[in-house]
């Protein structure tokens, strides 16, 4: 799974980063990289890990977002009204 996936993804940074070099100079590497990532390494292997693990994915998302998701919903609803409290 591990050389498929490294595989492709480097595929991907590679000829992302010869296509946006040019244009972006050095910002095309970063760039690059998260488009080998984000477009075939990280579903690729949350699949196979879902798969693995023998859990829905959506199911396991949400409980594992949750928490986190709350946390960060209070936080900008705390800090949203104390700023208009502010000015």
């Amino acid at each position: 799974i591990s050389h498929i996936a490294d595989g492709i993804s480097g595929f991907i940074f590679i000829v992302c980063a010869l296509v946006l070099v040019p244009f972006i100079h050095l910002y095309g590497i970063p760039v690059a990289m998260l488009a080998g990532y984000l477009g075939f390494y990280s579903w690729y292997a949350a699949g196979h890990s879902y798969r693995s693990l023998r859990v829905n994915a959506w199911g396991f998302e949400r409980k594992a977002s949750l928490l986190p998701l709350s946390i960060f919903i209070i936080y900008i609803l705390f800090t949203g009204i104390r700023m208009n409290m502010q000015s």
